[in-house]
């Protein structure tokens, strides 16, 4: 039996979907999982289907992954459209799976703001068929400097104090979520 190839796959401006891709990997690592960990703008749209598993993360700005991941999403669309691998209903390919992560500070209605950019990420993947397993809202602190009003969102948000997350219990329940899905690693 082949070992399966692991991927993470992380777009991150401030260091928050960094710090939730770094957890995967140090709980791939204790699992005994090789991985390869890579930033969205290092990926080749032509390089997806070599991974088994994926784990996709990317901060929400504005409802939505960045404008980077975007035009990466949008160009995998396109290369896999063009090649005819997206089919009518979406059959899943074998051993091909995806589990999408996403840091938000949601500070208006808090996890619906990251929804919707993980659920665009997981019909992405839907349509060039992997089987998405999981998508994970983990908090992070905002850190937009150009506005400082945004930084109000850290203490006077839905979630109240959000300074300095994602903390330890964040990462914490990110491994543990990871580790239910050890058996398909391997």
């Amino acid at each position: 039996m082949l070992k399966k190839r692991v991927l993470i796959a992380y777009w991150s401006a401030t260091g928050n979907t960094k710090k939730v891709a770094d957890a995967i990997a140090e709980e791939l690592g204790k699992l005994g999982i090789n991985y390869e960990i890579k930033k969205v703008a290092d990926l080749k749209v032509d390089e997806i289907y070599d991974y088994n598993i994926v784990f996709f993360g990317t901060p929400t700005y504005q409802l939505l992954p960045p404008k980077p991941v975007l035009s990466y999403l949008n160009d995998l669309l396109k290369y896999h459209g063009d090649r005819g691998d997206i089919i009518p209903c979406c059959p899943i390919l074998e051993d091909h799976k995806a589990i999408i992560f996403c840091t938000h500070s949601g500070p208006h209605t808090g996890i619906e703001e990251a929804m919707v950019a993980g659920k665009y990420m997981t019909q992405v993947f839907k349509h060039i068929r992997f089987e998405v397993l999981d998508e994970i809202y983990v908090v992070g602190e905002c850190f937009n400097k150009t506005d400082p009003k945004l930084f109000e969102v850290n203490t006077i948000g839905i979630y109240g104090d959000i300074r300095g997350r994602p903390n330890k219990n964040d990462l914490d329940e990110v491994k543990r979520r990871i580790s239910v899905f050890s058996t398909l690693f391997k």
